[in-house]
């Protein structure tokens, strides 16, 4: 069968929805051919394909740019005819849980019009307690549970770790890049990802300023900064307050960024794609998480890696930048907190 998979392009999304791919290359069978439909992001070397690719669950890609206004409508009308051109026998919907039923209606209408006949999981997700207090259900398992009512079922072994295997290739540019930034090979590396792509997530630098003095103190340990091109500045200004360190930030594709990852002895970091990512290879972790979302809706998948979150009253709020005087779910997490865990993990 020739299947499209429609998911939207960022990091976190397309690590949690793996399980999801192995499931419909399950039921679908080996000689399907599935292609994936997705957004492109903004930060070219952080789209789905890399991740995709190296799990071998999918064949080929389609990407589209939003817009707003008339473009956009050009653009989705571009779209449906290039989706139709394609003569796909199904689509798939692995879209966020937040979708609510309008959007899903519309979006069910927009492949219907691309000439797609057979439609699996749109469907709203089912609706979760608004307890602060009470674990919700997985952003991965909710996407399962779509798909499980039109008969692509999971298994456990969908969440087995690492969901990828890295290629040689991306691990040669590691060592070559690590080689070149004079990493001493008899010290075990840890990577801090300081950045996050909501302020909401962020615990500020002068936290991690005497995080990391700590872990250079501790012993024999070089740090790797990791994160996107956008992160450079603050891990420069990290680095320079060290007086030593490595800056990783956007040097690597998302598969390269794993393969550093794989050399780390912990990593540290926020709610954002690279905590997912360290959580899906195994990497061992250290998470400070912020209460903005409803808990355990997007915590790393896995075992291997500890979670530091603040219940707090304004717990659950959604907001990309914190308008809570004193930002009190981040702000409350001390240094001394964080170094306990990373002691233990080191």
């Amino acid at each position: 069968m020739n299947i499209l998979v429609y998911q939207i392009g960022s990091l976190g999304d397309t690590l949690v929805t793996i399980p999801a791919y192995r499931a419909i290359r399950r039921h679908f069978g080996a000689d399907a051919i599935l292609t994936v439909l997705h957004n492109r992001p903004m930060d070219i070397r952080a789209t789905p394909v890399d991740v995709l690719q190296a799990t071998g669950l999918v064949d080929r890609f389609i990407a589209y740019d939003q817009a707003g206004g008339v473009a956009n409508v050009i653009h989705r009308i571009f779209l449906a005819f290039r989706i139709w051109l394609r003569r796909f026998d199904a689509v798939i919907y692995l879209a966020p849980s937040k979708r609510d039923v309008k959007s899903i209606n519309r979006d069910s209408t927009f492949f219907r019009t691309a000439g797609i006949k057979r439609l699996f999981g749109f469907h709203a997700c089912s609706p979760v307690s608004t307890d602060r207090e009470k674990t919700g259900p997985h952003e991965a398992m909710m996407r399962l549970d779509r798909l499980k009512q039109d008969g692509i079922l999971s298994t456990t072994m969908d969440f087995q770790v690492p969901f990828f295997a890295v290629p040689h290739n991306e691990k040669q540019v590691v060592d070559e890049w690590l080689g070149a930034a004079s990493y001493a090979r008899d010290s075990s590396l840890v990577a801090i990802c300081p950045g996050a792509n909501q302020p909401a997530k962020l615990w500020s630098l002068d936290q991690f300023k005497e995080l990391g003095l700590r872990i250079l103190g501790k012993g024999n340990y070089s740090i790797v900064l990791l994160g996107g091109p956008q992160e450079r500045i603050m891990a420069d200004e990290l680095i320079a307050a060290w007086g030593t360190g490595m800056n990783a930030c956007g040097e690597f594709t998302v598969v390269g960024s794993a393969a550093l990852l794989q050399q780390c002895k912990l990593h540290i970091g926020l709610d954002t794609g690279t905590t997912h990512l360290a959580s899906i290879i195994g990497t061992p972790s250290v998470v400070l998480f912020a209460a903005r979302s409803r808990k355990g809706l997007w915590t790393p998948l896995g075992k291997n890696h500890t979670l530091i979150l603040h219940e707090v009253p304004c717990a659950g709020c959604e907001l990309v930048t914190c308008t809570v005087p004193g930002h009190p779910c981040m702000a409350s997490i001390t240094v001394d907190e964080v170094w306990q865990e990373v002691k233990e993990r080191l």
